[in-house]
């Protein structure tokens, strides 16, 4: 039954551990900057390529016909096959920039808030230590004496609120968002699952012990009666 319990609990952390894990890469590369910008520079880059290539084109062209009466030679195809490779670089960057409309200008304060929510709920030491203490917990300890539990439930809803409101606040930020709040979701589940099997095993001890109260006091009237059988 130990290992079991121990199973369970070592279940939680894993979510957790691999969620901060995740998370923590993510937040390395979360830069102030908006990630698709660098698309569009790239994309802007390869567009003035394309129309110098394409400038150059034109001139060798009318340079050809006037000396050899046609607009063909090697440097030209060299040039049109360049063109091509570069139309297609383009097209990729273009694909690659996500819509933000009118809500480019957010992306600082949607970093801003994200940043600090991070820096002061999702700090990997202190939700390390809050699960190690729940699960130190003894069994036999009061609930209302184990305000860990308590303590666990209020960092879930203000995640859970901090997620929606995130979410809700910047709908066209989603390939920014979505990957960290996937991240923290699984350290939440981790979280919540080291919490619900320890809430567990201790309602279960508190049940066995309320059974046995109870089982003490039905036998107790019978036991006090042939008690004072005998004694008459």
């Amino acid at each position: 039954e130990k290992e079991s319990k121990d199973s369970e609990h070592e279940l939680g952390r894993l979510h957790f551990n691999i969620g901060m894990f995740k998370l923590s890469l993510l937040i390395s590369t979360f830069s102030p900057i908006d990630p698709s910008s660098k698309y569009l520079v790239k994309s802007n880059s390869a567009s003035s390529h394309l129309e110098n290539l394409n400038n150059e084109s034109v001139v060798r062209k009318r340079i050809e016909l006037i000396f050899r009466g046609t607009e063909m030679n090697d440097k030209i195809k060299e040039l049109i096959e360049e063109m091509e490779e570069t139309r297609r670089k383009v097209k990729s960057m273009d694909e690659k920039i996500p819509f933000r409309g009118e809500d480019f200008a957010k992306y600082p304060l949607m970093h801003q808030e994200a940043d600090g929510f991070f820096s002061s709920n999702v700090n990997s030491d202190k939700l390390s230590q809050l699960i190690k203490e729940i699960v130190n917990i003894s069994s036999s300890e009061s609930l209302i004496d184990s305000p860990k539990f308590s303590q666990e439930a209020l960092w879930q809803d203000n995640t859970l609120s901090f997620i929606k409101g995130w979410k809700e606040r910047y709908p066209l930020f989603k390939d920014v968002i979505y990957p960290l709040c996937s991240s923290l979701f699984q350290v939440k589940n981790g979280m919540r699952l080291v919490s619900a099997f320890k809430l567990r095993e201790c309602k279960k001890n508190v049940e066995e012990r309320l059974e046995r109260a109870v089982e003490i006091l039905s036998t107790f009237p019978s036991s006090l009666s042939i008690h004072k059988e005998k004694k008459g």
